[in-house]
Formats: structure tokens, C-alpha cells, sequence
């Protein structure tokens, strides 16, 4: 059975881009509301590219009903759920009804391997500190079934630079070539960037060649420890604190010498 391709295409600013894409056969189109991004169209105007293209409202002129689409996620607890039901509010202010179908991980990654999709929300972790590891997401090859390129996106000037960029040593030719890269994306807008995690981790002084290194998941097993200084640490933080015996004994005192003294007049 031969499945269907469906293209949708991101980041559209202008009237004419988006009246190409649809006589072009493209299964949907996509516009970006983040302030500071280079494409970014605000809900006016998202509007107005909406009627333009055909779909006043987002209402589709041959079935006379609102566009529908279903958002594909993973993550199928109560809050995650809460979190996308804004993402398809802001969708339905601009007319367009989208169902969030939220599925176990390992129905979700088939679904996004096979194409079967129209919008998902997915992320990725590097495996090693250099640009390339998020760059060949995007390049043309890794849009085989089951490759990273789930975007399905290709470009022919994308990948020349890819190409280039991916053996050089890590000079200023490389770093200009990553430059025009991004640029590019920028421009062809195949994802909606969302956010960046930030993670903290608070490590005792003892412990050693266990500073995060913010890309991949840690799988380390063995940590080094200054077993010495642990020691040294430890007494010092754990002094013990006798102050409080001494007021507790002047108050017993207190208490027991008017006792004693009512005890003695009281027996005479």
C-alpha cells in the first residue's frame, strides 16, 4: 500500500507564499506568533493570510466546517494535557479545531516514523557538544523512514552546507558556514522552536568529574570522592552544639530551688 505524503509548510509571512503552497498541494500551512522571531505574524495578520489563502475563518469553503486537525503527543498525564489544550486554543482563535490524541510513546514514535502526522510536539538531546548533532536533523538523508528528519525536510542549498560544514575542523570557515545554515532555517521556518530546558544540580564539594554536561542524559555509574575532605567537612559541620544543655540545666535549677525551699517550709 502506497501511503500518501502530506506536506505542510511552516513559517509563511506573505500572501503569495501562502497561495503557492496550497495550488501547490500543500496539505497545510503553518505561521509563526513568537515576538522575537524572524517570521513571526501576529493574530491580525494570521487572520488575514487565512482568508487570503482560502479559509476565512479557518473554515474550509468546501465543506463549510472549521479546518480540523490532531495534535499527536506522548505525554498523556493531566498536565501535559493541560499544556496542550493551550496550544489548541490559541488554534481555534484563529478558527482552526484541533484534536489533541494523546498516545502511549511507543504508538507516538511509530506514528511520527511512518509520517502519520499532522502536528506533534517532540524535542532532542545532543550526544555530543558540536552544532552537528542538531544540524543533521534537518539534512535531506535523514529523512529516510525512521531517520531523525521527522520534519521531512529538504533543501538542496541546506544540505550543500551541511555537507561542507560537517568534516571541517572547528575554524572560522566552519563557524560561517553554520552561520548561513541557520539563517537558512530561519527563513524556511521547518520547526515551531518552543523552549529550551535549563536544569540545575547542586553537587557537595567532595565529589569530583561530576559536572553536568547539559547535553545528553548522564549515564555515568561511578563518581569520584575526596573521601578527605568528606571527613574534614563533615566534623566541621557537625560540631556539637551545647549551649542549649546549659540553658536547659539554669532553668531546671530555677525551677527545682523554689520547689526545694516550699518542700522544707512546708515539712517544718
Amino acid at each position: 500500500m502506497t501511503e500518501r505524503v502530506r506536506v505542510k509548510i511552516c513559517g509563511l509571512t506573505r500572501l503569495e507564499d501562502a497561495e503557492l503552497a496550497v495550488n501547490s498541494g500543500a496539505w497545510a500551512i503553518g505561521m509563526v506568533f513568537h515576538p522575537e522571531s524572524p517570521r513571526h505574524v501576529d493574530l491580525e495578520r494570521a487572520a488575514v493570510l487565512m482568508k487570503e489563502a482560502g479559509y476565512p475563518g479557518g473554515v474550509d469553503p468546501k465543506t463549510g466546517r472549521p479546518l480540523h486537525l490532531t495534535f499527536d503527543t506522548q505525554d498523556t498525564s493531566s498536565r501535559g494535557l493541560l499544556r496542550f489544550q493551550y496550544f489548541a486554543n490559541s488554534w481555534r482563535r484563529l478558527g482552526i479545531d484541533v484534536e489533541i490524541v494523546a498516545i502511549i510513546y511507543n504508538q507516538f514514535q511509530d506514528k511520527v516514523w511512518r509520517g502519520a502526522y499532522q502536528l506533534f510536539l517532540w524535542g532532542w538531546v545532543a550526544d555530543y557538544p558540536d552544532p552537528e548533532n542538531f544540524l543533521f536533523l534537518l539534512w535531506s538523508e535523514a529523512a529516510r523512514p525512521g531517520g531523525p528528519n521527522t520534519a521531512k525536510f529538504s533543501d538542496p542549498r541546506y544540505d550543500a552546507l551541511y555537507l561542507a560544514m560537517r568534516d571541517l575542523p572547528d575554524d572560522e570557515r566552519r563557524l560561517e558556514l553554520i552561520h548561513q545554515m541557520r539563517a537558512l532555517l530561519q527563513e524556511e521556518c521547518p520547526w515551531i522552536e518552543l523552549f529550551h530546558l535549563e536544569t540545575y544540580t547542586l553537587i557537595q564539594g567532595w565529589m569530583v568529574n561530576v559536572k553536568p554536561t547539559g547535553l545528553s542524559i548522564p549515564t555515568v555509574k561511578y563518581v569520584d570522592i575526596d573521601t578527605a575532605m568528606r571527613t574534614r567537612l563533615r566534623a566541621e559541620w557537625n560540631q556539637p552544639v551545647r549551649w542549649p544543655l546549659a540553658v536547659l540545666a539554669i532553668v531546671v535549677v530555677l525551677l527545682v530551688i523554689p520547689a526545694v525551699r516550699t518542700y522544707r517550709r512546708e515539712r517544718r
